[in-house]
């Protein structure tokens, strides 16, 4: 039974009106109809919600099932279909992860985590021509917040160092560093490309920054101090 005060309610009653001149017989089918619908949109939200309640607790295997619960109930909810294909995703399960995220994308264009979800796959897939589009959507969205930018970023700049284009990765990174100036991490692997592009005077610079911002008694720290001073004596 539904709550007089539901939308779903509401809708019935509206749509009853709207029909009161038709053959009885149709406006019951039609009133069936739409009530089974109905119910089965809100059975899919239903699991979709277990769902992510499962996903946050990290049991993904329970996840997936109710979002599978939730697709057949209503193949055209676009949130479950994402939801699927970043079960996948956490999984390393690409190939299967990419049927999901595209029809996500396909039921919901603006659906912004598709494209960077989307986008992740396609890298772990070594697909990193086709990742690009989609990092380059997901940041055109105005929803991204400055961390998961910065994600994008760095993902971007690992398929552009694979498909051998240093100077192109080197902009990913420095929006990297542009939107997290503090986060020493990038400024790391934006030396690295320096240096192997032979501009010595960056990757130093680049190196010194990093120390700045990072704990000097690291392994990583000190394994960085070895290389500044050895490019130092080449300079």
């Amino acid at each position: 039974m539904l709550n007089p005060h539901s939308i779903a309610f509401k809708l019935l009653l509206s749509m009853s009106r709207l029909l009161h001149p038709c053959p009885a017989f149709l406006m019951v089918v039609l009133l069936f109809t739409f009530l089974l619908s109905a119910c089965g949109e809100q059975e899919a939200f239903q699991a979709y919600e277990r769902g992510k309640h499962a996903l946050v607790r990290n049991r993904l295997q329970d996840a997936l099932s109710q979002f599978d619960k939730a697709i057949e109930l209503d193949s055209t909810f676009a949130q479950a279909h994402l939801a699927r294909g970043q079960v996948y995703w956490r999984q390393h399960q690409y190939e299967q992860a990419l049927p999901s995220l595209s029809r996500a994308i396909e039921l919901d264009p603006h659906l912004s985590w598709g494209y960077y979800l989307r986008g992740a796959s396609l890298i772990g897939l070594e697909r990193y021509e086709q990742s690009l589009a989609d990092f380059e959507h997901f940041l055109a969205s105005d929803k991204a917040e400055d961390d998961d930018r910065v994600r994008a970023h760095r993902w971007r700049g690992i398929a552009l160092l694979n498909l051998e284009r240093p100077h192109d990765a080197i902009a990913e990174f420095t929006a990297c560093i542009r939107i997290q100036p503090d986060l020493a991490f990038h400024r790391k692997e934006r030396a690295h490309i320096y240096e192997a592009l032979g501009q010595l005077d960056k990757a130093i610079a680049d190196y010194h920054a990093y120390m700045a911002r990072t704990n000097p008694d690291t392994d990583d720290a000190q394994e960085v101090q070895q290389r500044l001073d050895s490019l130092r004596v080449l300079l």
